[in-house]
């Protein structure tokens, strides 16, 4: 089985925990075959199988009961965030009632079997997936931690549902304000349970951390590695429990060996190299990262409450409160890339236009997915927009430019500077004309012939 043998190939790299996502376990066989030849007791072993997760819960306790193992001792997780994947698919596994009965469920039999497992998800990286602020992904992973404490409570006391939280955020590019959000989410998670009345210095939150995707492009794809190298250090030093770097071409093809490797790497570096394990809170002390810091947990708590007051996580889904709160975080996000103000390396600012053009990855509907119930958080990238331009603008052939220079030698060369970069972002090549030449006898130029876009490039006064 495929999932089997990444996950040899990965620990054979030195992965020290295995997450299995997306496959599709149905029988006990299976997952013999999905885990053959791994050894738990050494390794976290997390599983996310949306709404297969209950089954293969009960299937693993009986596996390594197979197996004789102490169950006890055990790390990982089998994630069934129902509140999360209400926004993404809109709508529930089952009826809401139902599907918290299930995880329910889950929990209860954790609890006694594996006490080490966190079973109480909640996936707070599909908020920034979808374009949300770091405010927001912390405010309503929150507010999903608070209806899951007030549905499962009745049931469940308090206390045990801490015991059993993980939260994960995707770690993104601006550097700075990730390290301050995984502090923050600490300092959020004591707060909330401190309102809860519950002494929060033996339930901490085991936070992992997942490389985003939002800011990964298809044009010169390599710096997908570096921003995930960024990434990965701002969430171990944001306090990251777990660190999963997704390799740099997830998102539009299937990642090989070499993809796979690179990845693990990434984390080999920061741990072995780097050795920023060594060091507890690394950013602490620093004055703008605390400041970053409580201005977070001030500005999440507050829309943390504001969310409690629109009716909790669900109704203000329901409403469409929350996804438009997002959408216009995510248009913002669109227009600073639009207009520039935002950089992505190798898309809007250092084009190499070199780079294979690859067609930008297509949204899909699983057609075999409930119909959604409410309004669905989508999934955002940041430079897919340049890139469908890129892509299909140059499509049947590659689109050049002529810029003709003239006039004050300062002032022309700043503006051919603005505009070949600017054509790059669309793949257009710019040829430069000579500024010792008439303009008219540039424009009559084999190169100005043959372009597709001439540029007159001076100053205004010169036009």
């Amino acid at each position: 089985i495929q999932s089997n043998k990444q996950a040899h190939e990965a620990l054979q790299h030195g992965a020290n925990s295995l997450t299995f996502k997306g496959i599709g376990i149905s029988n006990q066989e299976e997952l013999i075959l999905t885990l053959k030849n791994i050894v738990p007791e050494f390794i976290a072993l997390r599983f996310d199988a949306g709404e297969g997760a209950p089954s293969l819960l009960f299937m693993l306790t009986d596996e390594f009961s197979r197996r004789n193992i102490n169950k006890q001792k055990l790390r990982g997780s089998v994630t069934y965030d129902i509140l999360g994947d209400y926004a993404i698919s809109g709508a529930f596994p089952y009826s809401k009632s139902e599907s918290f009965s299930i995880l329910e469920a889950m929990i209860s039999a954790s609890v006694e079997t594996m006490p080490m497992f966190k079973n109480l998800v909640v996936k707070g990286s599909i908020w920034h997936e979808s374009g949300a602020t770091a405010v927001q992904e912390l405010a309503f992973s929150l507010s999903a931690f608070n209806e899951y404490f007030q549905e499962l409570g009745k049931r469940i006391s308090i206390e045990t549902l801490a015991s059993n939280a993980r939260l994960e955020l995707a770690s993104g590019s601006d550097y700075f304000l990730q390290i301050a959000k995984f502090r923050a989410a600490r300092i959020l998670w004591h707060m909330f349970l401190e309102a809860y009345g519950i002494d929060s210095k033996n339930k901490q939150l085991e936070i992992s951390a997942v490389t985003t995707l939002r800011n990964k492009t298809t044009a010169d794809f390599y710096n997908n590695l570096l921003r995930a190298t960024t990434e990965g250090m701002a969430a171990v030093a944001g306090g990251t429990d777990t660190l999963t770097v997704q390799p740099h071409d997830t998102f539009f093809r299937e990642p090989d060996v070499n993809s796979r490797r690179l990845a693990l790497n990434i984390q080999h570096l920061l741990h072995d190299e780097s050795r920023l394990d060594k060091v507890l809170d690394p950013a602490s002390g620093a004055w703008y990262i605390d400041a970053l810091t409580h201005e977070l947990i001030d500005r999440a708590w507050s829309l943390f409450q504001e969310t409690e007051v629109k009716g909790g996580f669900t109704a203000a889904l329901r409403s469409s409160w929350i996804q438009d709160q997002v959408k216009a975080s995510a248009g913002d996000l669109r227009k600073s890339i639009s207009t520039r103000k935002r950089t992505l390396v190798g898309v809007s600012q250092f084009a190499d236009l070199s780079s294979p053009r690859i067609e930008p990855p297509q949204k899909q509907r699983d057609p075999l997915s409930k119909l959604p119930e409410i309004k669905t958080i989508e999934a955002f990238r940041e430079a897919e927009v340049i890139e469908k331009i890129r892509y299909y603008l140059n499509k049947s052939k590659s689109l050049s430019a002529f810029l003709a220079v003239f006039g004050d030698a300062s002032k022309r060369s700043a503006r051919a500077g603005f505009a070949k970069d600017f054509l790059a972002m669309a793949g257009i090549k710019s040829n430069l004309g000579d500024p010792s030449v008439a303009l008219l006898d540039q424009l009559k130029s084999s190169s100005a012939v043959k372009a597709d876009i001439v540029v007159l490039c001076a100053a205004d006064e010169d036009y």
